[in-house]
């Protein structure tokens, strides 16, 4: 028999999730399996690492120590904090970590050695529905099926009515009809050399460029944890519709599939272009060397489709690895930006040994990114009018 909880602090990660109440009918009971995009609530019961909770609007609250809190069971890899997973197991009373500040929780297996021990929370059970049914991120989800010869209508959040921006006076009807939306959402994407080395800062700086010249942008975040800042930042540098992958379903990508990861960036291409956006930033989370972002860097459904490609690095040292690593890949980032572009001395260090451009935030650098990315909608325009779409654009 389901119990409720009066839940004093809501995490971001459920923001999607309109069924969620407070008090909110709550199963300890049942025996369910665990599994990622779990919604369930839990007690705080000991401050560690995380301090705060990021509720759904963005805004970060302190917690306490006897909050009773909502959270989504999630995975997460991040070399700055936790190594985690959904736990295997959940009873009432038994104790589980806060994973990041975005309310993504489950177990910690290893942690940076900077980092504190995890904010731990007690089970009070899995957040249910009027029919007694378990919810799940996966189920909220803004599409549940995008065939492209489907026609969408009107697309709503059942629980508030907005319609997130998008334009849906129109559809996708016929493969044709398909190919033009496909060509006329222009994207770039925005890939790092490790976790906080500037991806977002580098978005945020294109969006700028794009929208101020009068372009309706869009802003995504392909990969990652779920939290609001990242598209926040997008939505404050002029993006006219911002999404990420928790909108799709996806709590965390972490250990998803390709076939999750493709799926994740055809829902964008199509919510972006329903939306009129005219170019679509997308960004993904962490390195080069992390798993689901080496998977998207050889799939040949994703990368094909990107008009622009920038790489974000910290310093000359990993900007260069990370030149190298792309070429390898028969790769070559169109511009390099990131935390690097604050310092002209590493600027100079990597001209010294490769010939790039930097995308800074001068009117020169401005003028110039404005140039580039005409050549390559151009070339990209190309490819397809000569029915060699599947080629990579950067050879």
């Amino acid at each position: 028999m389901p119990i409720r909880y009066s839940i004093n602090i809501r995490s971001s990660s459920t923001r999607r999730v309109y069924a969620l109440s407070s008090p909110q009918a709550v199963d300890a009971g049942c025996g369910y399996n665990p599994e990622c995009g779990d919604v369930v609530i839990g007690e705080v019961s000991e401050i560690g690492q995380h301090t705060k909770f990021e509720e759904p609007a963005g805004r970060e609250i302190i917690l306490q120590t006897g909050n009773v809190v909502a959270v989504v069971l999630g995975r997460r890899y991040s070399t700055r904090e936790f190594h985690g997973r959904v736990p295997e197991k959940l009873v009432q009373g038994a104790e589980f970590d806060l994973l990041n500040v975005g309310g993504i929780a489950g177990e910690a297996l290893s942690r940076n050695a900077l980092a504190k021990a995890p904010t731990k929370l007690v089970y009070l059970g899995h957040a249910v529905d009027d029919q007694g049914k378990k919810m799940n991120t996966a189920d909220f989800g803004i599409a549940t099926d995008l065939g492209i010869k489907t026609s969408f209508g009107t697309v709503t959040d059942p629980g508030t009515g907005s319609n997130f921006g998008i334009n849906t006076n129109f559809g996708i009807n016929t493969q044709e009809e398909s190919q033009k939306e496909r060509s006329s959402l222009k994207i770039i994407a925005v890939f790092g050399s490790d976790m906080d080395c500037g991806k977002t800062l580098t978005a945020g700086r294109i969006i700028d460029i794009l929208s101020t010249r009068g372009y309706r942008v869009g802003g995504g975040k392909l990969t990652g944890t779920s939290r609001m800042k990242d598209i926040l930042r997008m939505k404050a540098c002029g993006a006219h519709l911002v999404l990420d992958f928790l909108d799709v379903g996806y709590p965390s990508t972490y250990q998803c599939s390709l076939a999750d990861l493709e799926y994740v960036f055809r829902v964008f291409k199509a919510y972006f272009s329903l939306s009129g956006c005219e170019f679509l930033v997308v960004e993904v989370a962490d390195g080069v060397f992390e798993r689901e972002t080496e998977m998207i860097l050889h799939s040949s459904v994703i990368m094909k489709d990107i008009a622009l490609f920038a790489f974000a690095a910290s310093d000359s040292v990993s900007a260069y690895g990370g030149i190298q690593y792309l070429q390898e890949h028969g790769l070559y980032p169109d511009f390099i930006s990131g935390l690097i572009i604050t310092n002209s001395l590493s600027m100079e260090e990597l001209r010294s040994k490769r010939e790039v451009q930097f995308l800074e935030n001068s009117p020169e650098s401005r003028d110039n990114f404005l140039r580039i990315i005409n050549q390559q909608v151009k070339k990209q325009r190309e490819s397809y009018d000569s029915r060699s779409a599947g080629l990579p654009l950067h050879p």
